[in-house]
């Protein structure tokens, strides 16, 4: 078994922001239960710590449904298949920022985000506005080296576009917001909430 905890920073050298724990889970880092789900069967999902899902973005729009993807705690973003990312940000209003390569919402449609969901062995895991938004404290951080003229006003999102290999991949703006248990004995992942799932950087 292993555990792993990450928690969202508005700070660029946060240098307490998560935690391994081998051999087990940290109970003081998560609420209720773990709540686990087998490896999927699905390739090639099922190569690595995969699994099945099905994710709905506010009230009843679908994005996903019995789709197979991975958790990743080296990606750095939660990413979509291209339909289910372009169902999201339509539904949003979000358009694509080239320069930062993510997508972006103004003040007003930052405002009338939703909760997106991702259900898990039948439990919903609530991804809130604000853990799908970037901390605009720190948009001047994603422009690195470049001279392109910076907005720092906008909201970044944290979901993007991924591939087409997997359905999805829960990278660590994911993990941020939720326990991952990886218990390679039982061929099984787990996830909970935390003190910190709908914790508020905006």
């Amino acid at each position: 078994m292993l555990g792993v905890f990450f928690q969202p920073t508005t700070q660029l050298n946060l240098t307490n922001g998560g935690e391994i724990t081998w051999g087990g889970v940290d109970e003081s880092k998560f609420l209720g239960d773990i709540v686990f789900t087998n490896i999927t069967t699905t390739y090639p999902s099922s190569r690595f710590w995969g699994l099945d899902l099905e994710a709905t973005y506010g009230a009843n729009l679908t994005i996903l449904s019995g789709s197979s993807g991975l958790v990743d705690t080296g990606s750095p973003f939660l990413s979509l298949r291209p339909d289910a990312y372009n169902e999201y940000i339509e539904a949003i209003g979000a358009v694509f920022d080239p320069v930062v390569g993510m997508p972006k919402v103004n003040a007003t449609q930052a405002a009338l985000l939703q909760p997106l969901y991702f259900h898990i062995n039948g439990v919903p895991f609530e991804m809130s506005p604000n853990a799908q938004s970037w901390p605009r404290s720190l948009n001047s951080a994603l422009y690195g080296t470049s001279t392109a003229t910076q907005d720092l006003d906008s909201t970044f999102l944290v979901i993007v576009e991924g591939g087409t290999t997997y359905d999805f991949i829960l990278g660590y703006t994911f993990l941020e917001r939720f326990y991952v248990a990886f218990d390679a004995e039982n061929n099984r992942v787990g996830f909970a909430p935390t003190h910190f799932t709908k914790a508020i950087i905006n």
